[in-house]
């Protein structure tokens, strides 16, 4: 890897952690035998917004073996969309079906913390009631969710997490206005032929 970037001023950590409470991401591009690291800081959509190359050890203590931030930092707020009625101070918890693939139990639960996604859980959402979306709060440890995260596109630009942990319920959000039903029908197909296709959820 090369170790291109400006020398970083300042605190390199603190620099890292206020940028993902902002939802953004960072990648390690180098690691130097004198124990340099070359670091990129992208946006959520993957833009890059900067580099920089750093030798202090507690940067290289932060950032360990990890070759890109895991979404932990992220400040929210974040929201989870669902048919189920919900109300405030209970959990969801993993142990559900998954609404995609073969609905093979899920071993985590969602949040993301942007509207359009939520609103995306909330249409694609297995159940006969309406659609709803929650402000949610983690109770526990959550990562970048694999299933939107570098795949289609680089970055987490939905910034969709997961957790092991439930997520406790805040608050119904109410006001919220959903895709175009010819939007809607397209994402719904596509949703049943990757269920044809056998493809599934990354669960582990």
């Amino acid at each position: 890897m090369g170790t291109g970037g400006a020398a970083s001023t300042g605190d390199p950590v603190e620099r890292l952690r206020r940028w993902e409470r902002a939802g953004g991401i960072w990648r390690v591009m180098g690691r130097s035998p004198g124990g340099a690291v070359v670091v990129a800081m992208e946006t959520c959509a993957g833009e890059p917004m900067d580099q920089f190359t750093s030798s202090d050890p507690e940067l290289a203590g932060y950032v360990g073996e990890r070759e890109m931030s895991d979404g932990s930092m992220d400040a929210g707020p974040f929201f989870h969309g669902t048919k189920a009625e919900l109300h405030p101070g209970d959990l969801l918890r993993p142990g559900r079906e998954s609404n995609f693939g073969d609905r093979d139990v899920a071993n985590f639960v969602y949040m993301t913390a942007t509207m359009d996604a939520a609103i995306w859980g909330a249409e694609l959402a297995v159940g006969d009631g309406r659609g709803r979306i929650y402000r949610v709060e983690p109770t526990g440890p959550f990562e970048h969710d694999p299933n939107l995260t570098d795949t289609r596109f680089r970055g987490n630009r939905t910034r969709s997490y997961r957790s092991r942990e439930p997520l406790r319920v805040v608050e119904e959000v109410t006001e919220w206005e959903g895709h175009p039903p010819e939007v809607l029908q397209n994402m719904l197909d596509n949703v049943a032929k990757m269920r044809e296709q056998g493809i599934k959820a990354i669960n582990e």
